[in-house]
């Protein structure tokens, strides 16, 4: 019989035990920044225990938050916190950001500085937090709170796109998520405590969060954030970091195979490319390939 891969009861018993296996590897990445397994955790635990002062347990919390080390760990606190992440593009007008704060109700909102002003405007907001890149890194050994959140309690409530009408909220327990991560290392195995990820897709999307953040801690490895898509970037951050594992969207690999500069670019290290969130046209893979 096949070896199957392990099933979390939920990514935070997830990232406890990556912190517990790994305490020193770099487990997060952001230009000149490293959090190790053990500051990542620590940092979690911190902020998860703001949010349950604000009795964050069995709510919801809102996240307006582009890609940075803070993203990461905010999402993972509001899940050690036991409440359930609510994901919104920040680059959403205020009217389509009204409209899930309504609907979702969170108790606090987490957010990058520049939606600040928007923000203010907002009703159903809850506690505002803000956090500019690194503000959550946290300075002492804080243990994650206890009880951890079970399999079937709401993990995540992520609304769609809206193409066919106004978003829809999709509840996701931590027994569907933590499932489906195995799955993904079922057909798409990684190696434990040697991969390098870059994460160049929104992190408020559900392909990033999935494909990235909980990828990288699966196999703790060394999730490499970037803020911004550039093709050029990107390719000086594949070689340089000796990216093993790329998951993008179609868009992405196409702007790849159209820069100049992409066939000079050194690839030895990478093994896996993972595309998702929108159909990868045939011809693409075919350049691809």
């Amino acid at each position: 019989m096949a070896h199957l891969p392990k099933v979390y009861d939920t990514v935070v018993h997830m990232l406890a035990d990556a912190a517990a296996t790994s305490p020193n590897a770099i487990a997060l990445r952001n230009g000149t920044i490293d959090l190790t397994y053990r500051d990542y955790a620590a940092s979690v635990a911190t902020l998860a225990e703001r949010l349950l002062t604000l009795g964050a347990r069995g709510e919801r919390i809102a996240l307006m938050m582009g890609n940075s080390i803070d993203m990461a760990v905010a999402m993972f606190a509001i899940h050690a916190a036991g409440a359930q992440a609510v994901p919104i593009n920040p680059l959403y007008t205020a009217r389509e950001a009204q409209y899930i704060l309504d609907d979702a109700a969170p108790v606090a909102t987490i957010h990058d500085p520049p939606v600040a002003g928007m923000i203010e405007t907002l009703e159903h907001t809850g506690e505002r937090i803000t956090g500019s890149g690194t503000d959550f890194v946290a300075q002492d050994d804080t243990a994650l709170p206890t009880p951890f959140p079970t399999a079937d309690e709401l993990a995540t409530l992520q609304y769609t796109g809206g193409t066919t009408g106004y978003p829809k909220g999709v509840n996701i327990t931590h027994r569907q998520m933590s499932v489906n991560i195995s799955q993904r290392e079922a057909i798409l195995p990684t190696e434990p405590d040697s991969e390098s990820i870059v994460c160049v897709m929104p992190l408020f999307h559900v392909f990033a969060v999935s494909m990235c953040l909980h990828l990288a801690v699966y196999c703790r490895g060394r999730l490499i954030i970037m803020e911004r898509y550039h093709p050029g970037l990107l390719c000086e951050t594949l070689e340089r970091e000796e990216v093993s594992i790329l998951p993008a969207g179609p868009t992405i690999f196409t702007g790849l195979l159209n820069f100049e500069g992409f066939a000079a670019t050194d690839l030895d290290a990478l093994k896996w490319c993972y595309s998702g969130s929108a159909p990868l046209p045939e011809e693409t893979l075919r350049r691809w390939e």
